[in-house]
């Protein structure tokens, strides 16, 4: 603050991504405020936000809360309070914590949506999306910082997933079998995902061309 109250220019980075955003620039950033000097934010690299856009979750409304509590209590409470929400929820959470928070999640909000996001814009990049009690029983070796985008109650949602053209739906359709390892399991993952039936899914999958 002194070399800024001084007149000097300086430039605020961090290797954590967007400084300010679930960062300690945010101390800084207040104090200059506080004492007139222009603060010009430039864009960057955001994990969420880069999450939200890969994920497919809806876009309209979204809330980002930081990290989860470290303690199970407080972190039972902080899903409880987050239970009534119906935007898309964004976090971040250690490899260390995130199966014990998805299993005190799916208490608190049922078998929501998730996609988790790792490596991102990185060669081994991940993006996953599953129920919660899925990953709870495929994330067995976690590495590497998490950042999870909790999909909205389905009645929730401001419009309908819309479904794209049937080629595309039929790609899809391929690799989430490749995926699951199951036609009937893909069928029902989809059907999740873009708000119908699993009936009403079978039905867009084998519609003639």
């Amino acid at each position: 603050m002194a070399r800024l109250l001084e007149g000097s220019s300086i430039a605020l980075l961090s290797d954590a991504g967007t400084p300010v955003v679930s960062d300690p620039g945010l101390v800084l950033v207040r104090q200059a405020l506080n004492a007139q000097v222009q603060v010009v934010p430039l864009p960057g690299p955001s994990a969420a936000i880069a999450a939200l856009v890969g994920s497919g979750a809806p876009p309209h409304s979204f809330t980002f809360v930081g990290f989860p509590p470290r303690k199970s209590n407080d972190r039972k409470k902080w899903c409880l309070d987050l239970a009534a929400e119906t935007r898309t929820l964004i976090f971040f959470e250690s490899p260390h914590r995130i199966r014990a928070t998805f299993r005190i999640a799916r208490e608190c909000w049922g078998d929501r949506q998730v996609t988790i996001c790792r490596e991102l814009t990185k060669i081994h990049e991940e993006l996953v999306t599953r129920p919660i009690n899925e990953h709870i029983s495929t994330i067995t070796s976690p590495r590497g910082e998490y950042t999870c985008v909790v999909w909205p109650p389905l009645q929730s949602f401001p419009v309908a997933v819309p479904l794209p053209e049937r080629s595309i739906l039929q790609h899809e359709f391929g690799q989430t079998t490749n995926k699951s390892g199951s036609r009937r399991a893909a069928v029902k993952e989809m059907a999740k995902k873009y708000g119908l039936s699993t009936r009403d899914m079978y039905t867009e999958l084998h519609k003639s061309p």
